[in-house]
């Protein structure tokens, strides 16, 4: 046995060198790929409490980065055609009345790792994103007065030490009565390559105002 190591030790060298090199190679490429996981944006909106327009509709950021919320529009589709608002003026409720713990009111701002923030409820979205698109004379119109069909909820964010844009999507529907509302896809759709990031910024261009 130690006459063969002892004649082929160079040979055993060799080998063992070159095993150590695959095993730190393979090893290095999982640490790699756990770390661009990490850092992949995860964000998702959702719906709390009900079925009702008096629910509340919530950003989550599920990543590790944290993000800031840059604006948030309302596609409305209605029996007379499409509109879109935004509710970056808008002023939700309390920190108490929101569910205080890791949510916090307010539409723009910072919105940290594994935390979540509330947009406020879908009818105030909608009435304020509806008075935005011109659909009402009044930021408190009832949303029956538009006789909407379908909204889509767009967060437009910078996320990450990069701060590139990018983009949150999900669709919901109400129903005919215009009383509930609830989501039409099962996920929330991420709009991060850079055609949408042109996109994403020209969208930010058209609505400058001091919040920026």
């Amino acid at each position: 046995m130690w006459d063969f190591i002892s004649a082929n030790a160079q040979v055993l060298t060799l080998c063992i060198t070159a095993a150590t090199l695959i095993v730190w190679t393979v090893y290095g490429q999982l640490m790699a790929k756990g770390l661009y996981r990490s850092q992949l944006p995860r964000l998702f909106l959702k719906q709390a409490g009900g079925r009702g327009l008096q629910s509340r509709c919530y950003l989550a950021n599920m990543g590790l980065e944290s993000a800031y919320l840059r604006s948030v529009f309302i596609d409305m589709q209605t029996a007379d055609g499409h509109a879109r608002g935004t509710v970056n003026a808008y002023q939700p409720a309390s920190d108490e009345e929101a569910g205080g713990g890791y949510t916090r009111t307010g539409v723009l701002g910072p919105v940290q790792g594994n935390a979540h923030i509330s947009l406020g409820r879908f009818s105030d979205l909608l009435e304020s994103s509806a008075f935005d698109a011109g659909l009402t004379a009044s930021r408190k119109a009832p949303v029956s007065t538009i006789n909407l069909q379908r909204l889509t909820v767009t967060a437009i964010l910078n996320y990450g030490p990069d701060e590139k844009l990018i983009g949150a999507v999900r669709d919901f529907s109400l129903d005919s009565a215009g009383e509930h509302v609830g989501p039409t896809s099962v996920d929330t759709t991420l709009l991060k390559g850079w055609r949408h990031r042109r996109r994403l910024k020209r969208d930010l261009q058209r609505v400058m105002r001091s919040d920026y």
